[in-house]
C-alpha cells in the first residue's frame, strides 16, 4: 500500500487538464463556493469553538462537581466526547483544506490510509452520538416509566458495558461506510490565473478521496446513514411520549422534590434529543433522496443546488454536536448551578480544603448515581464532467 503523496513528477501534458476559468473548476466541483467559502471562513470556526468550550465545560462540571458523576451524565460525557472529536474531524479537514489550498483537497490524508482512518473516525463519532441519544432516551424512559425495574438493574458495571457497547456499534456502522471512500485518486491541473477565482496558490495536484467502482458503496452508504437514524427517530419518538406523558401523572407516593427532579432530567433529554433530531434530519433526508436518484437517470436535486443544500445541512449537523451543554443549562436548575460552582472563582481553593479520605469516599460512592430516590499514490488522468459528488457526506 502507498503512503506518500506523489509529487508534480508524475504529471504530464497527457494527464494533465487546464481549467481556463472558474466556470470550468465548478463543472468538476473542484472549488468551494462563496457561501461555502463564507461559512468555512466565519461560521464554522464559531460553531468549532462554541462546541469545544461548551462539551469541554461540561466534562470538567462532571469531574468537579460531585453531585453530577451521575449514570445519566456518564452517558453524556460520552456524548460530549463524541460531539468534540467529530467537530475537530470534520470542521478541521474543511478549514485545512480552504486554509492550506484554497479549494477542497484530500492531499495530506496519506492516501487511501488518510481516507479510511478519516471516514472511519468520522461516521464512528456521528453514530456513536446517534446511539447514545438514542440509549440515553431507553435509559430515562425505563427510570420515568419503570422505577423499581430501573432501580433493580442499574449499576456502575451495566453502565459502562452498555457505553462500550454502544462504541462498538458504532465502529461496526462506520466500517460499512468506508467503501464509498476507499480509493484516493490524485489529479494533474493547471490554472489560468488571468481569472480572479483562480489563484496562483491552487495547487496543480489535487487529491480526493472515491468510491471504489460501482454504484454499491454510495447505495449502501446512504442506507447504512439513514436506516439507523430513522429507527433511532422512531424509537425515541415513542420513549418521549411515554416520558411526557407519565410525567404529567402524579404519583403522591413519591415526595414533590423527587418528582421534580426527575421531571427536569426527563425534560432536558427530550429537548436534548429533540434538537439532535430537529438538526440532522434534513441530511438524512437528503441522503434518502440521493439513494433513490441513484437508480435513476436523472438528477432530483439539481447539481447547482447541491453545494448550498449539503452545506446547509453540514452546519445544522454541526450545531448538533456543539449546542448540546446550552441545552443541560437552558432546560435544568441543577445543571445551571454545578456549571456555576465548577467555574466559581474560589472553587479550587475550598476544594483543596474540603478534599480528605472521607470526602474521596463519598464520592467514589456518588459515582454513577442516578437518583437515590427515584488508491495507490499513481497519477490519473484529470475527471470527467459527471465525476461523482462528494458534497453528500458530512
Amino acid at each position: 500500500m502507498d503512503l506518500a503523496v506523489s509529487t508534480k513528477e508524475g504529471c504530464t501534458d497527457n494527464n494533465t487538464r487546464h481549467i481556463s476559468s472558474a466556470e470550468e473548476a465548478d463543472s468538476y466541483y473542484l472549488l468551494f463556493s462563496n457561501f461555502e467559502e463564507m461559512t468555512i471562513a466565519i461560521v464554522q470556526p464559531v460553531i468549532l469553538a462554541f462546541g469545544l468550550i461548551g462539551n469541554i465545560g461540561f466534562l470538567l462540571t462532571v469531574a468537579r462537581v460531585p453531585s453530577m458523576r451521575t449514570a445519566t451524565n456518564f452517558y453524556l460525557s460520552n456524548l460530549a466526547v463524541a460531539d468534540m472529536m467529530f467537530l475537530l474531524i470534520t470542521i478541521g479537514s474543511r478549514i485545512r483544506a480552504y486554509v492550506m489550498y484554497g479549494l477542497p483537497n484530500d492531499m495530506p490524508l496519506m492516501g487511501r490510509v488518510g481516507c479510511v482512518l478519516q471516514m472511519f473516525w468520522k461516521y464512528t463519532f456521528n453514530f456513536a452520538g446517534l446511539i447514545l441519544i438514542t440509549f440515553i432516551s431507553f435509559e430515562r424512559h425505563m427510570a420515568v416509566c419503570h422505577p423499581l425495574r430501573h432501580r433493580v438493574k442499574r449499576s456502575r458495571s451495566r453502565s459502562v458495558k452498555l457505553t462500550v457497547a454502544c462504541w462498538i456499534v458504532a465502529m461496526l456502522l462506520a466500517l460499512l461506510v468506508i467503501p464509498s471512500k476507499l480509493n484516493f485518486k490524485q489529479y494533474c491541473f493547471s490554472w489560468n490565473t488571468e481569472d480572479p477565482r483562480l489563484h496562483e496558490k491552487f495547487p496543480g495536484i489535487i487529491g480526493q478521496c472515491q468510491g471504489v467502482e460501482g454504484l454499491w458503496p454510495i447505495q449502501m452508504f446512504y442506507v447504512t446513514q439513514t436506516v439507523p437514524f430513522f429507527f433511532a427517530l422512531f424509537g425515541n419518538a415513542y420513549f418521549y411520549t411515554r416520558i411526557l406523558l407519565k410525567l404529567h401523572q402524579r404519583d403522591r407516593h413519591v415526595r414533590q422534590r423527587t418528582i421534580r427532579t426527575r421531571n427536569q432530567v426527563a425534560v432536558m433529554l427530550v429537548a436534548n434529543g429533540t434538537v439532535f433530531f430537529l438538526t440532522t434530519n434534513s441530511f438524512e433526508v437528503t441522503s434518502v433522496i440521493l439513494f433513490v436518484q441513484s437508480f435513476l437517470t436523472e438528477y432530483l436535486i439539481k447539481p447547482e443546488h447541491s453545494n448550498t443544500l449539503f452545506e446547509i445541512n453540514r452546519i445544522l449537523v454541526y450545531t448538533n454536536s456543539a449546542v448540546n451543554p446550552l441545552v443541560y443549562t437552558l432546560t435544568n436548575t441543577s445543571y445551571r448551578r454545578a456549571f456555576r460552582r465548577a467555574f466559581a472563582l474560589g472553587y479550587w481553593r475550598n476544594r483543596r480544603q474540603k478534599h480528605s479520605p472521607t470526602v474521596t469516599t463519598l464520592m467514589t460512592h456518588d459515582m454513577y448515581q442516578i437518583n437515590r430516590h427515584f488508491p495507490s499514490g499513481n497519477q490519473t488522468p484529470a475527471p470527467a464532467v459527471n465525476m461523482p459528488l462528494s458534497g453528500d457526506t458530512i
